[in-house]
């Protein structure tokens, strides 16, 4: 029993030093959004009480006012954080004398295996799109989180450029520094990679705060994780991730009545090329020879 107990103690306290820069650097980035936030939305909302001094005195409209000026804001104050988080990630590993490019696996890696992780983000973007189409259609996610719908619908109605530039390039490059790079990197010096991937996938969805965006990206997370791993590189999950998203971006925003149509009709088959797809592009990048391996997986198993 002692033997028991001491085990779990040194394990403990293996994990205990990850496992509070993991909490910081979650914690700066969720920080730096809620501020951010706040600091510009709330002159707007003070000017709407101002015009509007009844608010005040009705709760539900007053608390829908905060929440669509919050939706509104989302996408540039979500791009003011990550411009100053991405700073701050960078002065954290010089505090701790580590190499920030490094420690986040920002290595090269080959041209074929960055289209294959384009390709690879687009056909899960398909794959899950309808994956998520036909278990609503069982259980009622956009009943249970009602507010996914409302929030996506508002902050596509942005600027598309700015919609564009946040989605779909700038979000993905600081969520892949923060759980494939940082996270990822921080769990690897105590646990295997199996284990590693599963908990980052996790922090990944729950980090979302959303039934329907945790489902897909508890998944996603575990794909990225594996992407990274054998690859030995985060270039590959960015733009796995980038593609993913940007799809999304151009679905929302641009994609004509007609395809949207198209893919009603012909979901069966999209979602069987999409699996097809997904299952070779990701075989092929497993078997690719690893370009690059960072120091962390060579050491670990």
């Amino acid at each position: 029993m002692n033997k028991l107990f001491s085990g779990f103690l040194k394990y403990f306290k293996l994990l205990l030093k990850p496992s509070a820069f993991i909490l910081l650097y979650l914690s700066i980035y969720f920080a730096a959004q809620t501020i951010i936030t706040f600091i510009v939305s709330l002159p707007l909302v003070i000017i709407n009480v101002l015009e509007n001094p009844e608010l005040v005195n009705n709760t539900k409209a007053f608390e829908t006012l905060i929440n669509n000026k919050i939706f509104e804001l989302a996408i540039p104050c979500t791009l003011i954080s990550i411009f100053i988080c991405l700073p701050i990630y960078f002065l954290i590993s010089k505090i701790r004398k580590q190499n920030f490019l490094q420690h986040c696996k920002f290595t090269k890696t080959g041209s074929a295996t960055v289209g294959l992780s384009l390709i690879l983000g687009v056909s899960m973007n398909i794959f899950i799109t309808i994956a998520l189409n036909y278990i609503n259609n069982f259980i009622p996610l956009e009943e249970i989180s009602s507010s996914y719908q409302e929030l996506s619908e508002i902050i596509m109605s942005s600027n598309t450029i700015l919609i564009f530039i946040t989605v779909g390039i700038m979000a993905p490059l600081i969520e892949e520094v923060i759980f494939r790079g940082l996270v990822y990197s921080e769990l690897r010096k105590v646990l295997n990679a199996p284990a590693v991937i599963v908990i980052q996938a996790f922090l990944f969805a729950a980090y979302h705060m959303n039934l329907v965006q945790g489902l897909y990206a508890f998944f996603m997370g575990i794909v990225l994780g594996i992407v990274v791993y054998k690859t030995g590189s985060i270039w590959p999950p960015i733009m796995m991730h980038i593609s993913f998203n940007s799809i999304n971006v151009m679905m929302n925003k641009a994609m004509p009545k007609n395809l949207e149509l198209y893919f009603e009709k012909y979901h069966i088959l999209l979602f069987a090329v999409s699996i097809l797809l997904t299952a070779s592009t990701l075989m092929l990048i497993w078997v690719s020879p690893r370009r690059n391996s960072a120091y962390i997986e060579e050491n670990n198993p």
